[in-house]
């Protein structure tokens, strides 16, 4: 199982480690952690310009080591791999956009991801088009018709709801 735990420094980020490596029964034995720490860039282009990138990018790993210091020592001795990434960036968007290279970049095929989204587009599509409508026909009045149109046709919706969730199961199995 691959973990992201976003790492700042705090008694927070911490603790969720401390779970992860308290609970090799949930997260197994040989899970797999990405440890991100990202830091804010500094604001102007003139510090950069009087003190120097160099003091800039000491400073950036000084940070980090001070943050990631306490991870290394809890995961000091244990069978856990873990790498590190340390980023200079807005912190959120850096997250998900590390989350998103994790899981899906490298680890799920990109026609199982095309195909579940195109299942859901499909599914959301039909239901907009031509299921609710005969739903809304149906919320006046009991008919007969559309009654029996909804019955023959759902198996449709039942089959692809059930790809999509085998496509989402296996994206899981995939990515752990």
């Amino acid at each position: 199982m691959k973990l992201l735990i976003a790492i700042d420094g705090s008694e927070t980020a911490l603790r969720a480690l401390h779970y992860v490596v308290d609970h090799p029964d949930f997260f197994g034995d040989n899970a797999e952690l990405l440890l991100v720490f990202v830091h804010l860039p500094v604001p102007s282009s003139r510090v950069k310009t009087i003190v120097g990138n160099d003091v800039i990018e000491q400073y950036y790993k000084d940070e980090s080591e001070e943050a990631l210091g306490p991870t290394r020592e809890l995961l000091a001795g244990k069978a856990y791999r873990a790498t590190e990434r340390l980023i200079v960036g807005q912190p959120a968007a850096e997250i998900i956009a590390t989350a998103g290279v994790v899981v899906f970049v490298d680890d799920v095929p990109g026609w199982l991801a095309i195909g579940a989204a195109a299942l859901l587009f499909a599914l959301w599509l039909s239901t907009l088009l031509f299921y609710a409508p005969l739903h809304m026909r149906l919320s006046t009045g009991f008919d007969a018709v559309v009654h029996r149109r909804l019955v023959r046709t759902n198996w449709i919706r039942t089959v692809a709801w059930t790809a999509r969730g085998a496509a989402a199961v296996a994206m899981i199995v995939v990515a752990t």
